[in-house]
């Protein structure tokens, strides 16, 4: 990317990356989140902001204890909790990282949405899984209405994900030439205008333009015209037309790319289009190897 060309990225309104907004819930998974967040905060000179949510309902599985508020049943559990945040927050400020706390109670994802839009956030990291069976369906619910209704970045970390050292290397920008996948775009060129990253680029021909040569073609023109118009024709991007299921080809051009970031709009022009690219989102955020972020206009 020319240098000017990365001015113009950086100074774009629409890539805002801080504050973050980091839900915590003190599983094995939290750990993983945070190793992105650091550095992406480092970055982007972004403070993070912890949050745990005190659900006031267990899940059903939990017996009687779920007809009742966790922090009554457990007068001393605020106090624990906001020590285990400050604790969990160790590794971000020993990276210089300025960082919060925040505690709330309710229904964890509405929890985290209504912080995420009270704080203004820039992104929102969070795990998708947790530790046992029951919190795994718990947390993985929770991950996904954030992911479907935060109207900032979401990026969503796969619990066995390890970053390296200078991560990303490789990023994936996946597009259906919706207005939230040129967006995307913004942040995926950003990013790995940032990070020195490779950068791939990619359309899924699905339906009767699956079998099409003429379609591939004039797709991978689309692609990199939308790189050029948005300051990246300098970024060298690799192009790929492929045919088939979305979500099914984006994750295996993630295994054979060794791709540790894919990047999506949320979703498509019209009704039809956000819900079929929607379920290829929640499709690539569910199976990723990699963390997926999200964006919406």
């Amino acid at each position: 990317m020319s240098p000017r060309a990365a001015r113009a990225l950086e100074a774009s309104p629409a890539i805002r990356l801080g504050p973050i907004l980091y839900p915590c819930d003190f599983s094995s998974a939290s750990p993983v989140s945070l190793g992105l967040a650091v550095p992406l905060a480092r970055a982007y000179g972004a403070e993070i902001v912890a949050l745990h949510v005190i659900p006031t309902k267990l899940p059903a599985s939990g017996g009687f204890r779920s007809l009742a508020n966790p922090a009554l049943l457990r007068p001393h559990l605020r106090r624990d909790a906001a020590r285990a945040l400050d604790g969990a927050l160790q590794p971000a400020r020993a990276a210089g990282v300025v960082t919060k706390t925040a505690l709330r109670e309710g229904n964890p994802a509405d929890e985290i949405l209504q912080a995420a839009a009270a704080l203004s956030a820039g992104l929102i990291v969070t795990g998708t899984h947790s530790r046992g069976a029951v919190d795994r369906a718990v947390l993985g619910s929770v991950a996904e209405t954030v992911v479907r209704k935060a109207t900032c970045p979401v990026l969503a970390v796969p619990p066995s994900f390890l970053a390296v050292t200078g991560w990303p290397r490789t990023v994936l920008w996946a597009t259906d030439f919706s207005p939230d996948a040129r967006v995307a775009l913004r942040y995926a060129l950003f990013i790995a205008g940032k990070a020195g990253a490779d950068l791939v680029v990619m359309h899924v021909l699905e339906g009767e333009h699956r079998h099409r040569a003429a379609e591939a073609g004039r797709a991978e023109e689309r692609i990199l015209g939308a790189v050029a118009r948005e300051g990246g024709a300098g970024r060298g991007a690799k192009a790929v037309v492929a045919a088939g299921s979305a979500a099914g080809e984006i994750l295996a051009l993630s295994r054979a790319r060794a791709v540790d970031l894919i990047v999506l709009g949320a979703s498509g022009m019209g009704a039809l289009q956000r819900l079929l690219f929607g379920s290829t989102v929640m499709a690539v955020v569910r199976h990723s190897a990699c963390p997926v972020l999200v964006v919406r206009r």
